[in-house]
């Protein structure tokens, strides 16, 4: 779990480094599958949704999707969910972000480190 959790924060970090205004929602999910490939892993769905008054997370919004093939573009004012899950066999693990879309790329509304804590 703890090597897995480094791909998904590594994946993370790749789509947050990618987020500007004009960039395709599409571009950002091939961010995330370019950097999980390279440590032999595979998800196919989608990696966010947008978020913020008018858009209730759902398992279906009308507007964008961080997928392949959404070709939406993002704009500054933007907000999204960037949610990276694994779910594996046995588990599953998610390390999650909200951003905004500003001139100057993806301003992120927490500042937590993105790490795999466990209790014992």
């Amino acid at each position: 779990m703890a090597t897995v959790a480094k791909v998904i924060a590594e994946g993370l970090n790749a789509v947050l480094d990618k987020v500007k205004p004009g960039v395709l929602c599409e571009e950002l999910a091939a961010t995330w599958t370019q950097v999980i490939t390279r440590h032999g892993i595979e998800k196919d769905s989608r990696i966010g949704y947008p978020v913020g008054i008018g858009y209730p997370p759902t398992w279906g919004e009308l507007t964008a999707s961080l997928r392949a093939g959404d070709r939406t573009v993002m704009e500054e004012g933007m907000t999204f969910h960037c949610i990276p899950a694994l779910w594996l066999d046995a588990w599953g693990l998610v390390i999650s972000e909200s951003f905004a879309v500003t001139r100057s790329g993806a301003e992120c509304f927490a500042d937590y480190p993105r790490i795999l804590c466990a209790k014992g």
